[in-house]
This record gives C-alpha cells, structure tokens and sequence, in this order.
C-alpha cells in the first residue's frame, strides 16, 4: 500500500471513532492535525510531512518549526529537558523515543532492540506523541519492557500488514509481542490496512498480538476491523482501554481480564427488520476442557454500527463471560453463535450477568447460553488475581498447578517433609552427584540466537548458576553445586532439541540401560487423504504447519480446491484425524489410505537411507544445516541460515 492510501485509510479510521463522541472524548488537537495531514496529502503530490503538533502536559516538548512572532526557524527540540530521560535505578532504566530525533531513537522497534536480552529490570520505552509507521517485534527474551504513550489519541503505531501480505493471520500484527511481563500504558496500536469486504480471502490485519505471560494494557486503544487484537495466550489484563473492529476483534486463546474498556463494532449499518449477522466481538480458541482459558469483560460498554454476536466459538471449548456490560441494539438477539457446529453447544461455556442495554435482554438467548447467579459469576470478577478460570469451568477437580506436578512428581508430603517413593530411588541410579563440577555438552548452535535460547532455557534452572557457550565448538558449559547433569540435559532435550548430548560427567548406566536394546522395525509410509474445510490460503497454511508438526508427518499437501489435505508419514490414521481434530478445532475426515514401501538401496539395505526419515539429522551432522530444528510459530529466536 503506497503512503498516501495508508494517510487516507488512517484519516477515515479516526474521524470515525472521533465522531463516535457517545464513547469516547475526542483530543480536538489531534483531529485538527488529521484534517490538516489529509488535505494537504491529497491536494499536492506527496510531499508533505505530518508536522509533529503540541499537547498540553508536562512532557509534551514538541515547538513548530517557526518562531510565532518573527518567523525564525528554531531548535524543535529545544524545549526537552537535558535531564530526560531521567538515569537508571536498581529497578528500572528509562529511554525515549521521538521521530524529530529529540530523544535516544527515532522508532519503536530501534528502542526495543537496544533492551538487555532477559533483563531483570523494567525497561520503560517513553515513546512522545506522533505517529510511527513500522512494524514492532518484542521477541521472548526482551521481557520487562513498558511502552508509555501520551495518550491513545496522540500516540500510535501503525502498520498494515494483511494474512495474504504476511503469509497468515497470526503474523499480521502491527504490534507483536511474545515476551512476559510486558506493559502498556496510553497508546494505540493500528493496522490501517483497507476494511475488507464480505468474502474477501486474506484481508484479516490484526493491530495488536500479545502471546506473553502477564502482560497488562492501560488506557491503550486498538484500531483494525476484522481481527484487530489477537489475545494470544497468556495471562492478561486490560484496563480502561478503547477497542474497535468488526469480526472476530478480539481473538485468541488467553486468559484474559477486560475491565472498563469500550467496545466498538465498525461493522457495516443494517438496514431495519433486516436480519442478517455481520459481526462478532470475540472468537476464543480454547481446544480441550483442560486450558485454563477464557475471556471475561467487567463494566464494559458495547456499541456502534451493524448487528454482531457477543462470540463465535472458534474452538471447541471456546470461554467468554460478559458482566455488569452496557450493550446496546447491535447484539442480535440469540446472542451468541456455536460456529454452525451444533456439536460444540456441549462443550462451550458462555456466560451473562446482570448487563444492561437493549442488547442484554436474554429472552431469546441460544439454549446453550448461561445467565449466571452471584456465585457462579463471582471467580470471573478478579481483576487482581485473575483466577477466573482455576475454580470455574473447564479445570478438572483435584488438577494440581503445573510447576507443583512437574516439580513433585515421584514424591510424597509425609509431616511437611519431602520423602522419595520407591519410582524416585530407581531415577537415583541414573544420576551423578555433581560436587561442584563443570558440566559440559554438546549442543549445535547456528547462531547467536540458538546460543540466546539455551542461554533463556537454562537461566535460574534448578541448582544452575553460571552458563558459558562455545558456539564454535557447541558447547554448552553448565556451573552450579546443585546442578543436576541429568536433568540438565532432560531440559535442553525438550526444550532446545533432542540431539543434545551430555560430555561430562558421564551418566551411570541404570538397569534397564544395560538390557540389549530392541530391534525397532523400519516405520511403514502411510499416505492417508483427508477431507476438512479450508475458508482461505491463510488456512491452508496454518494447517500444514500445525500438522507437520505432529509425531510421524514428513510432509503434508493441502488442497484448497477440494478441501482436502494429503498427509505422508508413520503414523496411525485414525489417531492422526482424532489428533488433529483436537488441534485444529475443525471436523477431519479420513478419505482414503494406503501404505507405501520404502525405498531400498542396491544392497537391499535401507536402514540408513531412512536413518533422518522423520527426524532432523544430528546436530552436529554436515548432512543438513536446515531447517533449524529451534524455530517456532513466532520466530522468536532467528537464525541466521534463515
């Protein structure tokens, strides 16, 4: 999209929330300016510069450019203190961003970058009112990081990345974050890409994606239309903030708190008496009963334009809760929708209390619909603890916190004290007492972002205290008295990859170890057709990634056209369609199957040639140097092969 369609796209997207004056108190200067820019944009070639404009407040040190009196040309920057920001504490370090070049960086992502990799202080990036066209990636190891606006009116990041442009909705954001403990505080994140039209392919352009733990949004605004704020996963809360869109604008799998906030549908007017739905609030993704998941919205106001639902069940068990809500007409009365898929009603969980508005009344709600009493509706009210979901629907009875199982397993409490059970002793034979040793393995490193993660993965482990790397020689060297070698090396397997290796100190053997191992039989192929929906490309796509990644697929073939997926591997069909029902959410069909022989090699021998079959190579192989085994979804971790 070229400059001037993005100035225009801009303009019409914040006159309209300017003139929705029922919600929102305007910042008039800024609505000046915009009318300025979009005049002078489009009455001249694009020439013209977005003239950085003045707000009231004590930080606002933006001048114009000529002095009003005489016409002389002045420093724009002369009005920053010399003492901002303001120098680092034991607990926070402090650093500003303005596009005029008055502070440390002139963009959001450079002041990003320049943050410590897994600082333990708070890093607050004072970003100063304007607007700042780029795309902003806060990757998982820049964590405690705060971005502090002046106001969700006079400061944004803004780009228009689509799920066409961008290989996929998830990667659209204009604004991506995947690290924890994050904050936002009085800023606006927007993708200004063009409002799609019904049935157009790839036109989802999320604003904002928040895939890290604990993160908290303060007086923010969200700006797009379908798709704007991708709650990811996570914990989040979201307080006294502003957000705008048309379907499915708030989407995700997070366990998230909205309290205070304005929604506003910008779906498109519906004609009186018509009925049709175009629009939906939320589309929460939650797979199985097992995910602690859910949306909950407290004291919200619900309005604008078109007739929309509160929700979409995306994902089977999909969770939301709207309470003590002002919902105006837009909600269609039935409320709710179970993505056509009846079987869903079971398993959803959508709740109501005591809202208010013409779009509360509950008369003629969906069956599977739940008007809550206090007691009910009372876990999901919590802003502080967000537990709504520990002692509500969906967790099992007597299911233990995950580190508490992790960390306990093979033990019992017998009078406060830990004692081993028998299942514990026999993990005693395979371990080494470390006395204070150095342990060293061998684990294969691209680039500084593989030595990054292992680094991420073994900071504060039990009993490690000090991580040193040899990328040239892939050695990873571990220091800590209460270093476990075993369960080092157990935590870089599952977490980095399986072909770590531990050098020293060597692991005794255990019993079963000394057994002869069993001839495993070379894996049979299976190629097995599958009919399952595919709206888009963006879909296409997202389902071979996720089945590529299942145990036994070497390679997988979506077919749009037909709406058919071929997958090739070891595996077991049936298991493979239960697997990635659960995963995708979407009913799977089996098709056809049939086995294919491996190929055998002029000695008859084909064990070596289906040696890397289904798994990478060792990491220490020549063989392949990609892909990289590290990769995930948010390439949080980059290699340099890529």
């Amino acid at each position: 999209m070229s400059l001037r369609n993005i100035y225009f796209t801009l303009l019409v997207a914040l006159l309209g929330i300017m003139a929705s004056a029922v919600f929102i108190s305007p910042d008039l200067s800024l609505l000046h300016q915009l009318i300025e820019l979009g005049l002078a944009t489009f009455s001249s070639p694009i020439s013209a510069t977005f003239i950085p404009y003045s707000i009231g407040g004590r930080r606002h040190h933006h001048h114009h450019n000529k002095h009003p009196s005489d016409g002389k040309i002045v420093n724009i920057c002369e009005d920053f203190p010399p003492d901002f920001p303001p120098p680092d504490t034991n607990t926070t370090s402090t650093i500003c961003v303005d596009r005029n070049g008055c502070c440390n960086f002139t963009t959001v992502q450079s002041a990003v970058d320049s943050v410590m990799n897994f600082s333990q202080k708070r890093t607050i990036i004072w970003i100063n009112s304007g607007i700042y066209y780029e795309k902003v990636t806060v990757l998982k190891y820049k964590q405690n990081i705060t971005f502090q606006g002046q106001g969700y009116t006079s400061t944004a990041i803004v780009w228009n990345d689509t799920a066409k442009s961008s290989n996929g909705t998830f990667y659209s954001g204009s604004v991506q974050v995947f690290s924890n403990n994050f904050i936002a505080k009085n800023i606006s994140f927007m993708n200004v890409a063009p409002i799609p039209s019904p049935g157009d392919i790839g036109a989802q352009a999320v604003a904002m994606r928040i895939s890290g733990d604990q993160a908290f949004f303060l007086g923010c605004g969200f700006f797009g239309a379908q798709d704007t704020l991708h709650d990811d996963r996570g914990r989040h809360y979201f307080k006294d903030c502003y957000i705008q869109g048309s379907i499915d604008f708030i989407f995700g799998n997070a366990r998230s708190l909205y309290e205070n906030c304005q929604l506003i549908s910008m779906a498109n007017p519906v004609a009186p008496g018509a009925k049709g739905i175009n629009g939906a609030v939320t589309a929460h993704g939650r797979i199985s009963k097992d995910e602690n998941t859910g949306f909950s919205f407290v004291n919200c106001t619900l309005g604008g334009t078109g007739r929309i639902w509160l929700g979409r069940a995306w994902r089977p068990y999909s969770s939301v809760i709207f309470s003590y809500t002002s919902m105006t007409d837009i909600v269609a009365p039935e409320g709710w929708n179970d993505f056509n898929d009846p079987t869903r009603d079971q398993t959803i969980f959508y709740g109501e209390y005591n809202c208010l508005g013409a779009g509360a009344n509950m008369t003629l709600r969906a069956p599977y619909v739940q008007k809550l009493n206090d007691t009910q509706a009372s876990p999901f009210l919590n802003p502080k603890s967000l537990a709504m979901l520990e002692i509500g629907y969906g967790s099992p009875k007597g299911k233990k916190d995950g580190n508490a199982a992790q960390n306990g397993a093979g033990c019992q409490q017998r009078n406060g004290e830990a004692v081993v059970t028998p299942h514990e002793e026999h993990k005693e034979e395979n371990k080494v007492e470390n006395k204070g040793k150095e342990i060293v393995l061998k684990a294969y490193m691209h680039c500084q972002g593989c030595a990054d993660k292992i680094l991420y993965i073994l900071k504060g482990f039990e009993g490690v205290e000090e991580v040193k790397m040899d990328s040239k020689q892939n050695k990873v060297m571990v220091k800590g008295p209460k270093a476990d070698p075993s369960k080092v090396l157990e935590r870089l397997q599952g977490k980095y990859s399986r072909n770590v290796e531990l050098i020293s100190p060597k692991l005794k053997p255990s019993a079963q170890d000394k057994k002869e191992p069993e001839k495993k039989l070379v894996p049979q192929v299976k190629i097995v057709v599958l009919k399952m929906n595919m709206h888009c490309e963006g879909c296409a796509h997202g389902i071979k990634k996720k089945v590529l990644r299942m145990e036994g697929v070497s390679s997988v073939e979506p077919d749009m056209k037909n709406s058919q997926v071929t997958v090739r591997g070891a595996f077991d069909p049936p298991k493979l369609a239960q697997k990635m029902m659960e995963k995708l959410g979407i009913h799977v069909e089996i098709l056809k199957q049939q086995n294919q022989a491996a190929p055998k090699d002029k000695n008859n021998n084909n064990s070596n040639n289906n040696k890397n079959m289904f798994h990478y190579p060792p990491q220490n192989s020549q063989e392949y140097v990609y892909p990289c085994p590290i990769f995930s979804d948010e390439n949080v971790f980059s290699c340099s092969i890529m």
